[in-house]
């Protein structure tokens, strides 16, 4: 009989990547990955630390694991950013059974099986500031999704003021050239369609590599050893977008027409106390860069608001400066202090209240830039990727990562050509060609 497990993803698409890489590995010994809110023997929680909501998000879905396996007494393992940075804190006081870092994924099965054998609780967490080299995990792919991910790259060293990821991922490590075509064209030949490339800061990729590599060249690659499979970017530091890049965007189809490309704030002083490596004018000139070779692009970012020092001038600063540069979306995200980061100790904290009021502003700014970028595309026929169907309208993305709803006879996981009749708030509405 097959053994159950079930897994929860936090955070960011490297996390998802990696929780993906996880049930893979799984299913090759011999488990069935079921959904979360099944009973299972094993349930494996994909933490998150980047904000202390994500922390707080992290300790409720651990304790909703513990819950679904009490009739079963099943093993709670934890892994990922939450479990690198508090793991003694998380065995103490969540009751789990195993909490594994960011360096031992590799030997989840090793240690599940030891947990089996004795039913001893223990961390596996090493110093990551020393880890050299990438973790290269070989599974088998079944098709669940329409697009796969790929993590090709680990680890950050930028050291902005606020951010504590670069203590929980370490320095920068690249998956080798060899190794990424090669599970590129296994997706491929497996029936993908999309793949999209995950780093914790994609652009340094082969900077750690003993040969002169770079994420372009790693791109060029990919395109010369694939046919069909369309190429998503995950995202990318302002500094990172070369000119190189963005020509290949413009000239390769296959090459997702979207980049999301964090900007933090819009306000040199802040940006420069948040120790970013560029300011307005120079994000600017990158913008314009990209938007010259493709004029249609789906540019999306990151902003900060609330921030140590921001006040409301360099709120208003960066409401006026994220409106010229007229994005696609927004991520709005209210600054949340992490332990034993330079901007933790700053004075100057920002009181709750004013992060709200700048967040909504922001959110508001986001919403009417969306739409209108929607409407750009009405009355025009695009290519749809099919993902999945809700009642009578299939779901898809195009190229540059917006949303289409169209109703009729599709396939999960085949492209189609779909005329837009409409734009709503969040998505685009059309027919099947």
């Amino acid at each position: 009989m097959l053994k159950r497990c079930a897994t929860y993803t936090l955070g960011c698409k490297v996390n998802q990547t990696e929780t993906e890489t996880i049930e893979g590995m799984l299913q090759d010994n011999g488990y069935e990955v079921v959904d979360f809110e099944d009973i299972a023997d094993v349930y494996i929680i994909n933490t998150c630390t980047v904000t202390s909501s994500a922390d707080r998000k992290s300790r409720q879905i651990i304790r909703r694991a513990r819950t679904h396996g009490e009739s079963r007494d099943s093993v709670v393992i934890v892994m990922g950013c939450y479990a690198q940075s508090s793991s003694e804190n998380i065995l103490d006081d969540l009751g789990v059974d195993l909490v594994i870092g960011n360096t031992q994924r590799l030997y989840l099965l090793e240690h599940l099986n030891k947990f089996l054998a004795d039913r001893v609780p223990r961390v596996y967490v090493d110093d990551i500031m020393k880890e050299k080299n990438f973790e290269q995990i070989d599974i088998k792919r079944n098709i669940t999704r329409t697009r796969a991910f790929l993590k090709i790259q680990e680890g950050c060293q930028q050291f902005c003021s606020y951010c504590i990821i670069p203590y929980t991922r370490g320095p920068v490590r690249s998956k080798t050239p060899e190794n990424v075509i090669k599970e590129i064209i296994d997706l491929e030949n497996n029936g993908f369609h999309e793949v999209v490339l995950t780093g914790i800061h994609i652009g340094a990729y082969g900077q750690d590599l003993p040969y002169e590599y770079s994420f372009g060249k790693i791109l060029e690659k990919i395109i010369s050893n694939t046919e069909k499979i369309r190429i998503r970017i995950s995202s990318i530091e302002p500094t990172e977008v070369t000119e190189k890049i963005a020509k290949l965007i413009s000239k390769e189809e296959r090459l997702c027409s979207h980049l999301h490309i964090p900007l933090q704030s819009g306000d040199d002083f802040i940006l420069k106390k948040m120790n970013r490596p560029y300011d307005t004018s120079y994000f600017r000139e990158k913008v314009e860069m990209i938007r010259k070779y493709n004029p249609e692009i789906g540019l999306t970012t990151d902003i900060m608001v609330g921030f140590p020092f921001e006040e409301e001038g360099n709120a208003e600063n960066t409401l006026k400066f994220a409106e010229e540069m007229n994005f696609s979306d927004i991520h709005v995200f209210k600054y949340s202090p992490r332990h034993n980061t330079p901007a933790s100790k700053f004075s100057n904290q920002v009181i709750l209240k004013d992060k709200e009021k700048r967040s909504r502003a922001l959110i508001s700014l986001a919403k009417k830039m969306k739409k209108e970028f929607l409407e750009k595309f009405t009355g025009r026929e695009i290519e749809v990727l099919l993902e999945q169907k809700h009642g009578e309208y299939w779901e898809g993305h195009t190229s540059n990562y917006l949303k289409v709803l169209t109703s009729g006879e599709g396939e999960k996981n085949e492209y189609r050509k779909v005329y837009i009749e409409k734009a709503e708030d969040e998505f685009l509405l059309g027919k099947f060609i």
